[in-house]
């Protein structure tokens, strides 16, 4: 890494920057699942690098531009079918050890569930991506407590997904435009305001707005006294993501595309994979409950997510989009036809005994639910023959989570709190992340010897609830040098992702930091 600046005038900076990351890591896969791990592993060299040139002048007018790039290369191998042999209803697959799978929500399945799959090996992935951009922003800070910004930017976006077990290359290229503009200021310093967006012209799905507004209110000024000090504020925003290469690839259009089957394009009315949609607004005060050194914030929060991407299977797309038979062994693809909703409260309390101790805690309430779903699993349930584990007749299981449940993996309780002690020498901090029950699903369709869902549990509730505790302690021991050690998972919970995933136990890391001129 390097990051280099230059004043070219007392009032013009010119920064160069550039970070080189190359790594090699083991893939184990869902290790209790299955009870050994993958013999997998994933390889990335990443460059990220850009020049920025930068101008402020007195009266108040600054103006930036920056050129930057991206250059991302993974590469995926799979290199032995780890796993025993066995005849299944498939013919043959490797397999992993008999385990108990133990769900949050109390239920358990017994089993062998398919690790690899019989075929050639090693196989590999290859995929790159390349983003070139750049980006010219200007500023201007009016005499009346105004300021408006102007930003444009352009990215040009190439990419390749090679599989070469299946004989595929596949080049993507994108060509992407924003403006952006935005004012803000205040009024008599109790209104503050912020209203602006950006215009997007991009390559996939032409031209979007994404407007926003933000404005904060101060009935009562701050100030050392009980209970002075209240800013009530409302945000309300729309927003688009870009759907990523990856997707874009296993997109239905992508599919028809290559197959060389214009004519369903044409027939159906399909377009390439659009971008996902967000609509939110959040209301919220905070409140001085004793100057600045005691601080409440409490708020409400409504986001609407639209246009979200799922896999949709053929049948499905038949069944319901009248999209058939066009390519041959064609399973299913990708669509924008997902939405869910999220709506809940946040709380936070901020508290400064002295100019040396902090400490912050808060809690948040998630109400989230699955409105509007195609996939297999949710069209199943909603016909009324929604898959079921052979061992636990009566509930539903799936892949993908129900309309009209919570999305996977979204706790509807969570919290934090950090303590922290900042000395002339001696820092330290505790902290908390706390997570409730989460929906999830094991992915072990039809993955048992007989063929069956066995290794599926019901989703309500799978993921466990977990209390991850950190430490950490800085001393030091000279200007130049310091002591430093981490603490992490300081009760060595297992269940802090995903079920299946073990977390890492507690672990300790700690060294030395010494700096070498400088002031």
């Amino acid at each position: 890494a390097a990051n280099i600046g230059y004043d070219i005038t007392a009032n013009t900076q010119l920064r160069f920057t550039i970070r080189n990351a190359d790594s090699a890591t083991g893939v184990p896969g869902a290790h209790d699942f299955y009870g050994i791990s993958a013999a997998a592993k994933e390889s990335d060299q990443d460059i990220y690098s850009g020049a920025t040139l930068e101008n402020r002048l007195e009266d108040g007018w600054h103006n930036l531009v920056r050129y930057g790039i991206a250059r991302k290369r993974e590469q995926g191998a799979t290199f032995y079918p780890a796993g025993t042999f066995l005849n299944d209803a498939y013919g043959g697959d490797y397999y992993g050890n008999l385990v108990t799978i133990r769900g949050a929500n109390g239920y358990t399945a017994t089993g062998r569930a398919i690790l690899s799959y019989a075929g050639s090996y090693p196989q590999k992935d290859l995929l790159d991506s390349n983003r070139d951009e750049l980006y010219y922003q200007s500023d201007y800070v009016f005499p009346k407590h105004i300021a408006a910004l102007f930003g444009f930017r352009y990215e040009n976006e190439r990419g390749s997904f090679v599989y070469p077990i299946y004989g595929e290359n596949e080049p993507i290229q994108r060509t992407n435009f924003e403006y952006t503009l935005q004012f803000s200021g205040d009024i008599r310093s109790r209104v503050f305001y912020s209203v602006g967006g950006a215009l997007e012209k991009n390559h996939l799905y032409g031209v979007a707005g994404t407007p926003r507004l933000g404005i904060a209110y101060a009935p009562v000024y701050s100030s050392s006294k009980w209970m002075h000090g209240t800013r009530i504020r409302l945000n309300v925003a729309t927003g688009v993501q870009e759907p990523s290469l990856a997707v874009d690839y296993t997109s239905l259009f992508t599919e028809l595309e290559q197959s060389g089957n214009t004519a369903a394009i044409q027939a159906y009315g399909i377009t390439p994979i659009r971008e996902l949609r967000s609509r939110t607004y959040d209301v919220g005060v905070d409140q001085n409950i004793r100057g600045e050194k005691l601080v409440f914030k409490a708020g409400y929060f409504h986001n609407q997510f639209s246009h979200q991407i799922e896999y949709v299977d053929s049948g499905t797309l038949k069944q319901y989009f009248g999209i058939t038979g066009y390519i041959p062994n064609f399973y299913g693809a990708d669509l924008n036809s997902l939405a869910f909703r999220a709506q809940g409260i946040e709380t936070e309390l901020e508290w400064r005994p002295t100019a040396h101790f902090f400490i912050r805690g808060g809690y948040t309430y998630l109400d989230a639910i699955v409105e509007q779903s195609f996939s297999s699993d949710a069209v199943a349930a909603r016909n009324g023959y929604a898959s079921e584990n052979p061992n636990i007749p009566g509930i539903a299981i799936g892949e993908s989570p129900f309309v009209g449940a919570r999305p996977f993996r979204r706790p509807p309780h969570t919290g934090f709190f950090a303590a922290q002690y900042t000395g002339g020498k001696l820092s330290a901090a505790f902290k908390g992340a706390l997570a409730s029950r989460s929906d999830d699903s094991t992915f072990l369709d039809y993955s048992d010897l007989a063929g069956t869902d066995s290794m599926i549990l019901p989703n309500r509730d799978l993921d466990f609830g977990y209390a991850k505790l950190d430490a950490n302690l800085t001393y030091a021991v000279k200007p130049r040098v310091t002591v430093f050690t981490q603490l992490s998972n300081l009760l060595g919970q297992q269940h802090i992702g995903p079920i299946g995933y073990p977390a890492l136990p507690f672990t300790v890391r700690a060294g030395l930091k010494i700096r070498i001129g400088g002031e």
